[in-house]
């Protein structure tokens, strides 16, 4: 089977994860001092020595991984949070907490109201914005901040679906993910 990740660090970070996790839950074991490699006619007296070896290399993959990508969901996520989809979710609390009314005469839009997430992901920051006219017709921008626990809750459902409608959360979190199962269940099994 080919995996065609364009990103091989992410590719081969889960690749050896994977195949670590299969290893411990399907209870694999090395049954033989000599480990052999039929392809290229190799023998392993040590197989201790190409644990280690796994190990090690899966950390220089998460290390990698980590080097390569540090940031890069943030972009992505912050244009997909903004995404129609979630409008369901936040338009009538938003609407709420600029205080508006079922007026719409100040309204961008003629029957309804524009709110939605402002963010900035160079700054990293989240936050609500209401767009409307102003007396001349031209776009007012008001901004909220991200300040009460239902704020922070309202945030935690869109980060939730996003992970689970949206790529850039969960394409650069489950490669971590995998690992991090992988260092448990080899905790666990030398325990």
């Amino acid at each position: 089977m080919a995996i065609s990740d364009n990103n091989p660090d992410r590719r081969n970070l889960v690749i050896l994860s994977i195949s670590i996790i299969l290893f411990f839950l399907a209870d694999g074991e090395i049954i033989d001092e000599n480990v052999r490699l039929q392809i290229i006619n190799v023998v392993f007296n040590k197989p201790n020595v190409l644990e280690n070896f796994v190990w090690i290399l899966l950390f220089w993959f998460i290390y990698r991984y980590w080097l390569t990508n540090k940031g890069s969901w943030k972009e992505g996520f912050y244009k997909e949070a903004k995404c129609r989809l979630f409008e369901k979710l936040y338009y009538p609390y938003l609407v709420k907490k600029f205080n508006l009314s079922d007026d719409f005469s100040n309204s961008w839009y003629p029957d309804k109201h524009w709110v939605s997430f402002d963010s900035n992901f160079m700054l990293s920051e989240f936050g609500f914005r209401h767009t409307s006219k102003d007396e001349n017709g031209k776009q007012k921008h008001q901004s909220k901040p991200i300040e009460t626990v239902s704020d922070y809750i309202l945030v935690i459902m869109v980060t939730i679906v996003t992970f689970f409608t949206e790529p850039s959360l969960s394409t650069y979190f489950m490669p971590y993910l995998f690992a991090l199962i992988a260092i448990i269940l080899g905790i666990h099994n030398f325990l």
